[in-house]
């Protein structure tokens, strides 16, 4: 199968690519930026391919979409305190990036799939604006007979995972403790908080994604 993989260069994309090729597909990185040294030391090259775009780019979107058979959308503008300021980009992107991926599913009959967050709760950018992209996700696979699926991951943590500009509950605990630093505690420090292995969770996604005639859910 021709897998595009929007945010295929992030930290969960970047797996699922490395799990999508030792399964024999021909995968698709769609973004807005070549990283080359995450290209070298992925082992990417001439494995992979690039295609430069940008999810607001109505243009580029439907263009990648066309020559793949299934369109994974991990694309999206993370941070949740980052944004609270200026929202507005991270709608730009979560929800009319996602909107402009959705229709393009839909004109050239694709399978989709559009990542949602576990928190989707909580009142800021990021959870408020990935929430939204799942329910027209679900809205589209209902009103236009698209096939397009859903899954919430929550605190997935792992390899290839930054500790900087965006902050992340693993790395943020983990890191100062390696360094013999003091660990900044959230709330009363008596919260329970499940976590998932990255290589686990790109393998749920997987199968999810490659799956024929799973329901519309």
């Amino acid at each position: 199968m021709k897998i595009l993989i929007t945010g295929g260069q992030g930290f969960i994309g970047c797996h699922l690519v490395d799990n999508f090729l030792s399964k024999g597909h021909e995968v698709t990185v769609f973004d807005r930026h070549y990283e080359e040294k995450k290209w070298e030391e992925y082992g990417w090259k001439n494995k992979v391919t690039f295609q430069l775009g940008d999810l607001k780019d109505r243009d580029s979107v439907f263009d990648a979409v066309y020559h793949n058979d299934i369109v994974v959308n991990l694309g999206g503008l993370l941070g949740t305190q980052e944004m609270i300021n200026n929202p507005i980009p991270a709608i730009e992107v979560n929800i009319l990036g996602a909107l402009n991926v959705f229709d393009a599913i839909r004109m050239h009959k694709k399978r989709g799939f559009q990542i949602a967050v576990g928190n989707h709760w909580m009142n800021n950018p990021y959870s408020i604006t990935k929430t939204t992209a799942e329910r027209f996700a679900l809205m589209y696979n209902k009103e236009h007979g698209t096939d397009i699926r859903v899954c919430r991951g929550m605190n997935v943590y792992g390899e290839r995972q930054k500790h900087r500009p965006i902050r992340k509950i693993f790395p943020n605990v983990v890191i100062p403790a390696l360094l013999n630093k003091d660990i900044t505690i959230y709330g009363s420090g008596n919260q329970v908080m499940d976590l998932i292995y990255v290589k686990d969770f790109v393998e749920i996604l997987s199968r999810i994604i490659l799956i024929d005639n799973i329901p519309n859910t």
